[in-house]
């Protein structure tokens, strides 16, 4: 009655080492992710979280342009350096608004942390220009704050650039005014 014990295959033997293999290539995964995370230009709202919390201070900021009724048009032209930038600001009745500061931040969405600062502090015989090293074509996004008389007036823009200089607006809240 004594039976000899029935010989173990292989297969007994390989399904707790393929668990183990199917972990760490769990593991592996996880660690180019993180790694990619960290290397990437991709594009990443900055501080996003503060954004967040402050999200009623912009709704009555977009409620006070509305009421404001300032019109910002901006036009850029291929320079040597990059591009000008002119504004044209008008008031609710259509009169221009020359005594200013307007701060400008330009970044192009393939490469958010590449961003352009500047600040036009315009008297009231001046025009409403700045130069911006813009340096490579494709989509840029321009965010404008305007401080005038007392009143805050801001407003974001996109616009794309060709490699060739033709520089196409899109305006905001319009129908096809994204890409």
């Amino acid at each position: 009655m004594n039976e000899p014990a029935p010989a173990k295959s292989v297969k007994n033997y390989l399904w707790p080492w393929a668990i183990f293999a199917l972990l760490g290539a769990n593991m592996v995964i996880v660690a180019i992710t993180v790694y990619a995370s960290q290397v990437s230009r991709s594009p990443v709202e900055s501080d996003y979280y503060r954004k967040a919390l402050h999200w009623d201070d912009s709704a009555r900021q977009q409620s006070l342009n509305t009421s404001l009724g300032w019109k910002l048009v901006p036009s850029l032209k291929k320079s040597d350096s990059g591009a000008d930038l002119s504004l044209s600001l008008l008031d609710g009745k259509g009169e221009p608004i020359r005594t200013c500061k307007v701060s400008i931040e330009a970044f192009p969405f393939a490469d958010p942390n590449h961003k352009l600062q500047t600040t036009i502090d315009a008297a009231a015989a001046e025009p409403l220009t700045a130069a911006l090293a813009i340096d490579r074509p494709g989509l840029w996004r321009l965010s404008f704050v305007v401080d005038a008389g007392g009143a805050r007036f801001t407003q974001q823009q996109d616009i794309e650039l060709s490699e060739f200089g033709n520089i196409e607006v899109f305006l905001p809240n319009t129908p096809g005014g994204r890409p």
